[in-house]
């Protein structure tokens, strides 16, 4: 007895039979199938991406092309109010200028050994020096605060709605409640200013620069502002305190300087004299102790040639 024995089983893949004919059919397909060119076919990929690229920017350009006419508007409306409001400036001090320099211009004027004090229309007071020029708005409430100065002048500006502007040489300061020094004759140099009281803007040629309390500034002729010497000042100012000070000054300079102050004209005939440097204070009522500080400093006597100081 017993069981017959299975015969062995095979795994894996059926066998696929192929003709004779069936394979040269496939040889000959694959020799004849068409050369690619790599070259080309890399050259047709980079178009191909740029052509993509070239899309992406259009359709973004088109989604984000209504921001550049919008800022191109904005920026033409900047400017121009930016020109409008220049000319208006320009216009405003252009219209000042010619207020104070103008025919209908009021002027009051001091001589030598003159000095005086103005109230003007708005309640701002000038104290004016000998040899000086302040011409004013001919309506200087309805029109402008302004006025201009060719000497020396102290000014005590009352508090209003506008600024009040003082014009002296190719300097302009501004100011409301403020108390302003300001000087400069024709043959000096420099425009001197200070404020004791309250602030002014001054704005030169070249610059600009805001002036609070015990500020003193010099005001070159190119219009650059530098800050002035204490003596300096002092020598300049000395008259709206009732007197004359002089600094370590040439003979030369004092001479005009008293002639100014006192109208009393002394004639130095040692020309030698002229170069000696002084340093005094006398009172402007007494024309007597400024002669004793020129005779002490100077190492002179002064006398008289008929009526004239020698």
């Amino acid at each position: 007895g017993g069981h017959a024995a299975s015969p062995p089983q095979r795994h894996g893949h059926a066998a696929v039979s192929v003709s004779p004919e069936e394979s040269w059919n496939e040889i000959v397909a694959i020799l004849h199938r068409p050369h690619v060119d790599t070259a080309e076919f890399a050259a047709q990929k980079v178009s191909h991406a740029r052509h993509e690229a070239a899309s992406h920017l259009a359709t973004v350009g088109k989604s984000d092309g209504w921001k550049r006419p919008v800022l191109v508007f904005l920026s033409f409306v900047i400017f121009i109010g930016a020109v409008f409001a220049l000319v208006e400036f320009v216009g405003a001090d252009a219209a000042v200028a010619s207020a104070v320099s103008g025919p209908e211009a009021v002027t009051r004027t001091t001589r030598a050994g003159q000095r005086g004090t103005v109230t003007l229309d708005g309640g701002s007071m000038v104290s004016i020096g000998s040899e000086t020029v302040l011409t004013t708005p001919k309506d200087e409430a309805a029109k402008f605060r302004a006025a201009k100065i060719v000497g020396a002048a102290a000014f005590t500006i009352a508090s209003a709605d506008r600024r009040f502007e003082v014009l002296v040489g190719d300097v302009r300061l501004r100011a409301n409640a403020a108390k302003i020094d300001v000087r400069h004759f024709p043959e000096e140099n420099a425009v001197l200013a200070r404020v004791t009281e309250g602030s002014a803007l001054v704005t030169t040629i070249k610059e600009k620069r805001t002036l609070k309390p015990g500020d003193a500034i010099a005001v070159a002729q190119d219009g650059t502002i530098r800050i002035a010497a204490a003596a300096e000042i002092a020598d300049a100012f000395s008259w709206i305190d009732g007197k004359i000070s002089c600094t370590a000054k040439p003979m030369r300079a004092v001479v005009p300087e008293v002639q100014r102050w006192f109208d009393y004209m002394i004639d130095v005939r040692d020309k030698g004299l002229l170069d000696r440097k002084l340093t005094f204070t006398a009172d402007l009522t007494s024309v007597k102790d400024v002669i004793a500080a020129l005779e002490t400093g100077a190492g002179a006597k002064f006398g008289f040639d008929g009526k004239t100081p020698v």
